[in-house]
Formats: structure tokens, sequence, C-alpha cells
């Protein structure tokens, strides 16, 4: 993996969020980014997943 592979955009199908992807040395950060809504919200979901073993 080179430097630019770190946040690396995933298609996912709802509204308009964007989900990204950061390989960790121990662990996979999934970031979630939801924008468009009414008003200007803008929410943003982080779920850390630990590699096994």
């Amino acid at each position: 993996d080179g430097a630019g592979s770190w946040l690396r955009p995933r298609s996912i199908p709802f509204g308009c969020c964007r989900l990204y992807s950061s390989d960790l040395d121990a662990a996979v950060l999934y970031t979630v980014t939801c924008s468009g809504f009414s008003g200007g919200l803008r929410l943003e979901f982080v779920v850390v997943v630990l590699a096994g073993g």
C-alpha cells in the first residue's frame, strides 16, 4: 500500500454517505460521513475493528 491508500473512498448504497477505510497495524478504521441534510447537517461515524490474532 502506498501513502495515498490510507483513505480509500468506497461507495455505499444509502443517501449522500461515503465510507472510508483506513488499514492500521492492528485494526481497521472505518469512517462514514453523511451530508446533504437540510440546514447543512453533517453526520460522521467512526468504527474501529480490531484485527484478530
